[in-house]
């Protein structure tokens, strides 16, 4: 099929506007997230990339596309705070995940549930933290930070 072939079509969050659907190709699509995951993200064959998101939030299309890379995906479509109030961080833990994904909203509400998920749980192996969606608020940059400091992980 043609590079330009409508492989989906992604809907805009409505924030500057009226939703509108927006047509993407196979070639973009495939360019875009070999771009986004090799040069920026790196979770290359045997690391394990978790991105807490659901089926109807764009980034679910980076999850389905790791694999590209040869990556191992970890997918989870509940609810962040059943059965415990860090379910995605307990996931991240068991399954040694080096590549965890989110929006900046999670980690607000992890911020203000007082979780501290680098002490409570061991996340050794996790490499980076993504945010994405919105930008992610100046004092949760110093949360996350100061969570994540490799020696109390």
């Amino acid at each position: 099929m043609p590079a330009d072939h409508p492989l989906w079509i992604l809907f805009t969050s409505g924030t500057t506007g009226v939703p509108r659907g927006v047509i993407h190709g196979h070639a973009g699509v495939l360019a875009a997230h070999l771009a986004l995951l090799g040069l920026r993200h790196d979770p290359r064959p045997g690391r394990t990339l978790f991105w807490y998101t659901t089926t109807n939030w764009m980034l679910w299309n980076v999850v389905v596309s790791a694999p590209l890379v040869g990556a191992t995906t970890v997918t989870y479509e509940a609810s962040s705070t059943h059965p415990g109030q860090s379910r995605p961080w307990s996931i991240a833990e068991r399954e040694g995940v080096e590549v965890f994904g989110t929006s900046p909203g999670h980690l607000q509400h992890g911020n203000a549930l007082g979780l501290h998920p680098g002490a409570e749980h061991d996340l050794s192996r996790l490499r980076e933290i993504a945010a994405g969606g919105a930008p992610v608020a100046a004092p949760l940059h110093t949360w996350v930070t100061g969570r994540w400091d490799r020696t109390s992980c």
